[in-house]
């Protein structure tokens, strides 16, 4: 070979490595088994604008919360009408919040399918990067059964040791005994169509929905944009900032919140499918449903 040939080709393959993106080593000992870089990493760099970034993630959210505020208002307001309609005082505030709280189930369920339905319409904006299983990608699939069901036992052990956790706080910490909780924690000690929803959105609707958005596409979204350490650490925020209003009546329920969301962001990038995320998220949820049901029978709290 022409040695000016050679030379040439040495060249041009230095000119092809300084193009990829640096690897951070640092998140080795995140994941079980090194992202692989030729394939993974270098996904991050498009000759265009990629459909998934943080801006298109954060869109997708934006669209999931507005599906979900605007059915509660509008269901919200049609049952204040109809109240009034049907001969109800408007100024008596007592009996207005009573009818509200009456319809409670009914908005709760509304607003979270809403709110499916439209994530569901949103994620159309990023469809193409939907079943890329990179940590750039929403990681759209099922995964291994093996491992979805290994996936489920973490997400209990994960609840376990929330409720140890919460035992110790209880003990150590002064808590109002007449606490009521937050909303789904009081749907959850009733009856009838009220917990039948809280059940039906705690096993069904929130492990999915909730892991298609936050591990999927904005997990996907933010790692692209800032890189998989921002990625991680703003998506996993965005998820606890979601169960705030819940979990501020029992500030040990945060930690329960951020070792479920990290788990189930190891499964995902480890295991380069969402499937595992999900089944992590229902086997928390299956034990707090669990705890839920065993505290109404015996007339204890959540």
């Amino acid at each position: 070979m022409n040695p000016k040939n050679a030379s040439l080709e040495m060249k041009s393959n230095e000119d092809i490595a300084s193009d990829r993106l640096p690897v951070d080593e640092g998140a080795d000992f995140f994941f079980s088994d090194k992202i692989n870089k030729d394939e993974d990493i270098t996904q991050n760099r498009s000759p265009s604008k990629p459909e998934l970034r943080a801006a298109t993630a954060i869109l997708v959210f934006i669209i999931y919360l507005a599906g979900q505020v605007v059915t509660s208002i509008v269901v919200t307001l049609f049952a204040i009408i109809k109240y009034i309609v049907s001969g109800g005082n408007p100024n008596n505030k007592d009996a207005l919040q009573g009818m509200i709280s009456g319809i409670m189930p009914e908005i709760v369920f509304a607003s979270a399918l809403a709110g499916a339905i439209a994530f569901a319409a949103g994620s159309y904006i990023v469809r193409k990067s939907l079943k890329d299983n990179s940590p750039f990608g929403a990681a759209w699939a099922a995964g291994k059964p093996k491992v979805l069901l290994n996936s489920i036992l973490l997400g209990v052990s994960a609840a376990l040791i929330y409720f140890i956790l919460s035992i110790i706080s209880i003990q150590v910490f002064s808590f109002p005994p007449d606490q009521k909780g937050g909303l789904l924690a009081q749907m959850a000690l009733q009856s009838g169509v009220a917990q039948f929803v809280w059940i039906t959105f705690t096993l069904f609707i929130a492990p999915l929905v909730e892991e298609l958005l936050f591990r999927g596409i904005l997990l996907g979204g933010l790692n692209r944009s800032f890189g998989v350490w921002w990625g991680i650490a703003l998506s996993n925020l965005l998820f606890i900032g979601l169960h705030y209003s819940e979990a501020i009546y029992f500030w040990p329920a945060f930690i329960g919140i951020a070792l479920l969301s990290a788990i189930a962001t190891r499964q995902r990038l480890t295991q380069k499918a969402i499937g595992p995320a999900v089944a992590v998220h229902f086997g928390y949820n299956l034990s707090i449903a669990g705890a839920a049901l065993i505290a109404k029978m015996t007339g204890g709290v959540i």
